[in-house]
This record gives structure tokens, sequence and C-alpha cells, in this order.
């Protein structure tokens, strides 16, 4: 996995944030990426989900980021 994302890694999981890595299938191109987990069951997410939401998208500004599912999980590349 890059530096650049393993530093992205060490600075979700020092906000308490559950990150693993993956690999995304984009266009055809295998990429190195990050799950974040929101912890999220059910159409409707609860506050602490937005919170999650929140920081991910502050701490990996200039990052690609995409929701997946009923906001279950962020997926940074």
């Amino acid at each position: 996995m890059m530096k650049k994302l393993q530093r992205l890694k060490s600075r979700l999981q020092a906000a308490g944030l559950d990150v693993s890595d993956i690999m995304l299938n984009i266009q055809g191109e295998a990429v190195p990426g990050l799950r974040i987990d929101t912890d999220c069951e059910g159409p409707y997410p609860p506050k602490e989900t937005f919170q999650k939401l929140e920081a991910v998208r502050k701490i990996a500004k200039g990052h690609n980021i995409e929701k997946r599912g009923y906001y279950v999980s962020v997926f940074v590349w």
C-alpha cells in the first residue's frame, strides 16, 4: 500500500475509526484503498454515523471518498 494511504490510515485510526485495507476495481484497474466502518444498521443512520462521516471527510480531504450501502462504510482511495 502506498505510504500516503498508510499515513491516512494511521490518522483515521488515531481518530478512533475502524479502518481496513482493501483493493478497489476502478474502471478495470486494481486500486489500493481503505474501508472505514461506520457501524450503521438499517435505513436510518444515527447521529454518530454522521459524526464519523464528517471526521473521515476532514481527515481524508483531497482523497476520493465514497459512502457505501446504507451508510455501512466509506471507501477512500
